[in-house]
């Protein structure tokens, strides 16, 4: 059988079909009404008019609105500056940005980035909101996304290339703003080393004493802007719900516990986050991220310190700090020292600064040191098989084949975890849980699935019990999800023919209302998904407009009394409910114990397996030159064994 996931991620590389009347497609838009005038604090933009089939509202689309000065020059490595070159003509909005630099293979068309599309001068953002809302007395909600990928790649549009040439945009705000009445702001931020380059020398320099933030510190300009213009744009100021994906979760975290955040939004929505990975929250110390970017700066042949380090790094081309050298000596876990692979090496450094992180996000929510404000936090029933191949890619040895065996996920998890928690995580999962091929209890253990969950209770899970538990504990509302649609071609895919299943990313097609994506999966699987698309969106709506993902009374604009009716439990200590989203969503309860494959959330014995390992004040210790050539060995040595044998 082969994989029906195959198909659907060749699907999810598209995105939102145009509306025949007005071709939006591509990098500019074709035949497009433009919308009113509306006056921002820099000047006047118009934008485009678009009218979506089914929906409810008009909407008018601004692409490109600068919110900070251009990151380049003195500027490469700092927080971002007031933006200074207003205008008095009206500027037509209506063009896509060019993305901040980024170094993996992206999906412009031809699969790689283009230099052309790509800036140092990048800091944008997209505004979509109802026609009739601009000018109107009764400002609508709004919605910021901040995009995933890892802090390496994304931006505020990611485009796809399509199967029938064109090119789209899968954070195209328009669907939903046209149909749930709100306004959507997408924004750029920087990635790699230029958003989180950490030294000693930028601290000195940072009127804040703030180093290695500057990706996050992107994102609150881009908050700052929509408090002061949003208005105009028939956005209420006072109603702001940010959201975000992956690294974009990691950001809204951040936010979280970041108080210079706190008076910019209202609401958060978390997909697929976790607050404690200090693979993404970075010690800034000498095991960490401060030596990590000091060696970098020595292999372009620049200072690591000094009045010199800095000048050297602002010359240098842009590209040559998206992708880290080869063979670097410490490194987070996810950076592949043979260059051949994807590197997700950053992540915001905890920097010890009033405006950037003064410990990981976990260990200041315990401590209640948190923005109390209304929170969806969720996960994916199959996070983990889309790490599961990256981790066998970067230990040595391993080659980025599936781990098959019990060394070689030994090896992997000493990689990521440190040896001394080996034994530890080991014993959580029972080998013979993961015998789960057509024999049974017969069948060889799926170290590959079994690394997976692992990785999948280890970065999203467990954190996000210990989120909505510190939130509980406050006495603030969250509401937690995991999304699961599981049509049964798909389990058969996964349980057959080696399928990915609902892994990382799979629900960004149904929160974006991505019909041309969404049609073609349904195609594939036999079952239509835009039910379970028209139920996330409206629990998102309705908790942008009330703080409560079932409406408090009221539904948000192209709802139904049917999605209304699923009703989605507040989380609290005693009854430790959250929703799971498939194709009939049902309220599921945290369990002490449970075994794979009846696992849909982590049990508690799991998670506090993984809490006694991951909120340590040391973390997890990050790969080292030592470590690399230690496991190189014993692979040779394993190699060695299986040629006798």
């Amino acid at each position: 059988m082969v994989s029906i996931i195959a198909a659907v991620l060749t699907v999810c590389s598209l995105a939102v079909a145009a509306n025949p009347s007005c071709d939006q497609a591509g990098r500019n838009p074709v035949n497009c009404t433009l919308s009113s005038v509306v006056e921002t604090q820099d000047g006047p933009v118009v934008g485009f008019q678009r009218s979506l089939t089914g929906s409810a509202y008009d909407v008018s689309t601004f692409r490109g609105i600068p919110f900070a000065a251009a990151p380049i020059g003195q500027n490469r490595f700092r927080a971002p500056q007031p933006f200074t070159d207003k205008w008095s003509t009206v500027r037509k909005t209506v063009e896509w940005s060019k993305v901040c630099p980024q170094g993996t293979p992206s999906s412009y068309g031809t699969k790689t980035i283009r230099p052309d599309l790509a800036s140092e001068d990048c800091l944008f953002l997209n505004v979509y909101t109802p026609s009739h809302a601009i000018g109107s007395t009764k400002p609508v909600p709004v919605m910021v996304f901040i995009y995933g990928g890892g802090y390496f790649q994304g931006d505020g549009a990611s485009w796809y290339a399509s199967d029938a040439g064109g090119a789209y945009a899968l954070y195209d705000g328009a669907a939903l703003a046209s149909r749930h009445g709100a306004v959507i702001v997408t924004m750029n931020y920087r990635l790699d080393a230029l958003g989180f380059f950490a030294s000693d020398e930028l601290k000195a320099e940072d009127p804040d004493a703030s180093t290695g933030n500057m990706g996050l510190l992107d994102q609150r300009a881009a908050l700052k802007w929509v408090q002061t213009n949003i208005a105009g744009f028939g956005g209420d100021a006072n109603q702001v719900t940010i959201f975000g994906e992956s690294a974009g979760a990691f950001s809204v975290l951040w936010h979280l516990v970041s108080p210079q955040s706190w008076p910019l939004f209202h609401r958060a929505i978390v997909e697929s986050g976790t607050s404690w990975m200090n693979w993404f929250f970075q010690p800034y110390d000498d095991k960490h991220a401060r030596k990590f970017y000091a060696e970098w700066a020595e292999k372009l042949n620049c200072p690591a310190t000094g009045p010199k380090s800095l000048p050297c790094l602002r010359k240098l081309p842009m590209f040559d700090l998206v992708d880290p050298p080869a063979n670097m000596s410490v490194a987070s876990p996810l950076y592949d020292r043979s260059v051949k692979s994807v590197s997700m090496a950053y992540g915001p450094a905890i920097d010890g600064s009033g405006v950037g992180l003064t410990s990981n996000p976990m260990t200041l929510m315990r401590a209640g040191k948190f923005h109390k404000v209304p929170l969806i936090v969720g996960a994916n029933l199959d996070e983990g098989t889309l790490f599961g191949p990256l981790l066998a890619a970067l230990p040595p040895g391993l080659k980025g084949k599936p781990i098959k065996t019990e060394d070689q996920l030994k090896i992997a998890l000493t990689w990521a975890f440190g040896e001394a928690n080996v034994k530890t995580i080991f014993a959580a999962y029972p080998a013979r849980q993961f015998r789960d091929g057509i024999l049974g209890p017969l069948s060889s253990v799926n170290y590959a699935e079994m690394s997976a969950r692992m990785l999948r209770d280890a970065v999203f899970d467990c954190s996000n019990r210990a989120v909505v538990e510190a939130w509980a504990a406050a006495g603030v509302p969250a509401f937690m999800y995991k999304f699961a649609w599981d049509p049964l071609l798909y389990r058969l895919d996964k349980k057959l023919a080696g399928g990915v299943g609902v892994t990382h990313g799979f629900e960004l097609p149904f929160v974006w209302r991505a019909d041309h994506i969404l049609s073609q999966l349904g195609s594939a699987l036999k079952a239509d998904p835009t039910p379970m698309s028209d139920l996330v969106t409206c629990k998102w709506a309705n908790f942008a407009a009330t703080g409560n993902p079932n409406g408090n009374g009221t539904i948000a604009p192209g709802c139904t009394e049917g999605n209304a009716k699923v009703n989605w439990p507040q989380y609290d200590a005693e009854s430790r409910q959250l929703l799971e989203l498939k194709q009939k969503s049902t309220t599921i309860a945290l369990q002490a114990d449970n075994q794979y494959p009846h696992d849909d959330f982590a049990s508690d014995k799991r998670c506090n397996m993984w809490a006694g390992i991951l909120t340590r004040a040391e973390g997890t210790p990050w790969p080292t030159t030592d470590l690399y050539e230690t496991l190189a060995l014993r692979i040779e040595k394993m190699a060695a064994v299986e040629v006798v044998v």
